[in-house]
């Protein structure tokens, strides 16, 4: 699950504000960030080409898209292009529902949640009653 975890990673970063531009605010003063995060998540050479790609964009929308030009194209064209949109209004469901698939059922949840933001450079706090 190594795309998973980058995901994880962009979501996260993006949740909590990431490197915003303190310059630039919405009307309401929200902070907006400055960056965008892609990278290709798969990609398959040869007579059946397909390319995906994840991207977090400075908005905090994301968007998983895929380039398939393989010989089951349709439509007269050399590639077919098709993608999902999720809006950034959606981003706090999309990251609870990515980590509770990814944690659910296991009971060191806690600790390796840790593990992964220290891992990802994800700013996290760990802390416990004693």
């Amino acid at each position: 699950m190594p795309h998973l975890a980058h995901l994880l990673r962009c979501m996260i970063w993006t949740a909590v504000g990431g490197k915003a531009d303190q310059s630039r605010t919405s009307p309401r003063g929200v902070q907006k960030m400055s960056e965008t995060f892609s990278v290709e998540l798969y990609r398959q050479e040869g007579d059946n080409f397909r390319s995906l790609r994840l991207s977090v964009n400075a908005d905090g929308s994301v968007r998983l898209d895929a380039q398939d030009m393989s010989s089951f194209v349709v439509w007269g064209d050399s590639d077919y292009e098709f993608w999902v949109d999720v809006p950034a209004t959606a981003l706090r469901k999309l990251t609870f529902t990515l980590l509770r698939e990814k944690y659910a059922g296991r009971s060191g949840a806690v600790d390796k949640f840790s593990k992964f933001c220290k891992r990802e450079g994800i700013e996290h706090e760990w802390d416990s009653y004693v």
